[in-house]
């Protein structure tokens, strides 16, 4: 009897397949109908090709990473409403057999899309690239194809889809975590702020204790979708083109661990979606957290992000602090992360009033913030 329910779902969710891969398509096809595809013989055959010509994989990844957020709002969407889910648990089947099933059916119109998308993108890439002659003269000058290693848009499109896999099983355990549409929305952002900082934010500091103001390639060391997006930049699309990646130092093997961290987690989440037994209905369209737990996440996100801002203070890379009063600028710096962590908890908790449990967090966290802004200014 469940297929008959999967053949159900699937016939209502069918035109968020055909939306997300023509939105896949159209956004990868006006990378690769853009650009040249030739540079000059005289000049080195790689002069000038990275973002000139090629199709950019981020044109097409970005999209479908985008509806990795998206689909997990439609999968626990019954959660939201008295009505909907009191339909659902009323089934023939056990709660946590609809949300294991609607949580596949998600997945494939998500990986499915994304495989139709990609290639036909892809297809529409490769006759316009062979389709250009070998060497071509264009006002007596002699131009060559770019040399295109089309081999390394299957290894991207094998890992990507993996980590695709993975950020939509992180997303919906995010969601699932809420009864209330703006708290599912909440906990995404929140979550994946978490995710993306808890690892870079201390590096970063500790970078900023030892002097090193040098941090461009560690901006990007994220966890979340942020890794996997600098993947597509920094290291496929440079071996696409043949271009020589020993100017990034150790910057892909920083961009690698923590997408294998994210993936960790990422197998995590899948275990909970799969495991987890669903919840009782009485929390549908239920504002606020199911447990204290949940609660915290803000305030996880607010840490790191405070550790973050502390970092950037403690090297100089905020205009003007190696100029600004030392202790000055760290209050001004941490009433200005106050203010963000009190309108975030704000939203979490649909009230500008917060509980005695919120305010000792608050005041935590935002002098733990003060403390080490102070220290790594003094460390500098």
């Amino acid at each position: 009897m469940l297929k008959h329910y999967c053949v159900w779902q699937f016939k209502k969710w069918w035109p968020m397949l055909i939306i997300i891969s023509i939105v896949v398509f159209i956004t990868g096809l006006f990378s690769a109908l853009s650009g040249t595809l030739t540079v000059r013989a005289e000049s080195s055959p790689y002069h000038g090709a990275y973002g000139a010509g090629g199709l950019n994989i981020l044109a097409m990844f970005a999209p479908a990473l985008f509806a990795s957020f998206a689909m997990p709002l439609f999968v626990f969407g019954y959660r939201t409403k008295r009505q909907s889910v009191d339909t659902y648990y009323q089934a023939a089947y056990a709660p946590t057999t609809i949300k294991r099933a609607r949580f596949f059916i998600g997945l494939a119109i998500l990986l499915v899309a994304f495989v139709i998308g990609y290639f036909l993108t892809l297809a529409v890439f490769a006759l316009r690239y062979y389709g250009v002659p070998e060497t071509q003269v264009i006002s007596e000058v002699v131009h060559k194809r770019i040399p295109i290693n089309f081999a390394w848009y299957f290894i991207a499109f094998a890992v990507l889809f993996i980590i695709l896999a993975v950020q939509y099983s992180i997303n919906c355990f995010l969601v699932s975590l809420g009864d209330y549409v703006f708290d599912q929305v909440c906990l995404l952002i929140f979550g994946t702020l978490f995710l993306n900082l808890f690892i870079t934010a201390p590096i970063l500091y500790l970078m900023a204790l030892s002097k090193n103001s040098s941090l461009a390639d560690y901006l990007i060391y994220g966890v979340g979708p942020v890794a996997p997006i600098a993947m597509c930049v920094t290291i496929f699309q440079p071996f696409i083109l043949g271009m020589d990646n020993s100017g990034l130092g150790t910057f892909p093997t920083h961009v690698i661990v923590a997408t294998i961290v994210g993936m960790v987690l990422g197998a995590s989440s899948f275990v909970g979606n799969i495991m987890l037994p669903d919840p009782s209905g009485e929390y549908a369209d239920t504002k606020g957290a199911r447990n204290n737990t949940v609660a915290l996440i803000p305030h996880g996100a607010a840490l790191c992000f405070g550790f973050l801002q502390a970092s950037l203070n403690g090297t100089g890379i905020v205009a003007g602090s190696y100029y600004a009063p030392l202790t000055l600028l760290a209050l001004l710096s941490v009433v200005l992360y106050a203010v963000i962590y009190y309108c975030a908890l704000a939203l979490w908790r649909h009230t500008f009033k917060i509980s005695k449990t919120d305010l000792i967090f608050f005041l935590s966290v935002t002098g733990t913030v003060l403390i080490f802004d102070i220290i790594a200014r003094i460390m500098r």
